[in-house]
């Protein structure tokens, strides 16, 4: 079972032009992913159109790899977050498995973690932290 945390600190939403976004990701991989390096992708959506698309750094050689990473996502002017959202997936990589996807979350207006995005879309400049279970 893996979880993975969010911490998304939204602008006002009259000045909206970014999102900035911490991510803390704690993961127990088991045996059989081993030899995986894990690195999360995170996805922005805006009306389900990708339009843009980060990577944490690869940490090599570990089952339990620990991200504290930062980005920041520009957005359209004029929309607030009910239209956006986030998808992350957790990768590994080795010889044999080239990006393996091995959990993946959605954050959204529509999503399963709908209640932790609409505590965003409420609290602008407020960051809000919320553990997610990761989708096998």
């Amino acid at each position: 079972m893996y979880y993975l945390q969010s911490q998304i600190i939204p602008c006002t939403p009259c000045t909206c032009t970014s999102l900035s976004l911490s991510l803390s990701l704690s993961v127990s991989l088991s045996l059989f992913f081993h030899s995986l390096d894990p690195y999360v992708k995170l996805y922005l959506f805006h009306n389900n159109q990708r339009i843009a698309k980060k990577k944490t750094h690869v940490k090599k050689h570990t089952t339990n790899p620990v991200f504290n990473e930062s980005f920041v996502f520009d957005v359209p002017f004029s929309e607030g977050l009910q239209n956006l959202s986030l998808v992350f997936f957790l990768l590994g990589y080795d010889k044999l498995y080239k990006n393996k996807v091995i959990g993946k979350l959605e954050i959204g207006s529509k999503s399963e973690a709908a209640k932790h995005w609409h505590e965003v879309e409420a609290s602008p400049r407020r960051q809000i932290a919320e553990w997610h279970k990761l989708k096998e």
